[in-house]
């Protein structure tokens, strides 16, 4: 009798397990990447974390600035890295952070799972707010004449305001 349960509890782990990781097609974990309509969704590797530019780094007449948004035109072939990240005045207080962190990262109103994301630390050369930590996406192989919306949001802690930010990628 406790081997029959036990092998209906594997089972239905099984087949529960199956039902989970189709719940959403668009995502193929094994090769991290997500296929969403206009964009190529995909993890950053190591190498192409300092490699691959940022939507700040893109030609400054190629981007506007409204209150609302920011708004690109890019190229089809344009990769990117593109995500959320947090700074702070120690490395104590970045480690802290980041265990309270709570950040979303949405491609045109699909939220991009927690597994897709690269995270690091990064320490930079200044006397404020030198010690941080970042969640990036790739971004390419962008299709002719899309339009894509990028939202962001974090915060370090459930007390702590929320940041969010809106971006529009209008492909060549």
């Amino acid at each position: 009798m406790k081997k029959s349960f036990a092998r209906l509890g594997i089972v239905f782990s099984l087949l529960f397990g199956l039902v989970c990781a189709c719940s959403d097609l668009r995502f193929q974990s094994p090769e991290s990447i997500a296929a969403i309509d206009g964009v190529t969704v995909s993890t950053l590797a190591e190498t192409e974390a300092d490699r691959l530019p940022t939507i700040s780094k893109l030609p400054v007449q190629d981007c506007t600035q409204t209150e609302a948004s920011k708004t690109c035109i890019i190229e089809p072939n344009q990769a990117l890295k593109w995500g959320w990240g947090l700074c702070a005045n120690s490395h104590v207080m970045r480690r802290f952070n980041v265990l309270f962190a709570q950040v979303k990262l949405m491609v045109d109103n699909v939220r991009i799972p927690d597994d897709l994301i690269f995270q690091r630390d990064e320490t930079y050369e200044r006397t404020e707010m030198a010690y941080c930590h970042v969640w990036l996406i790739k971004l390419d192989s962008w299709q002719k004449g899309s339009i894509i919306q990028l939202e962001n949001s974090g915060k370090t802690s459930p007390f702590s305001v929320q940041n969010n930010n809106t971006f529009v990628m209008q492909v060549k």
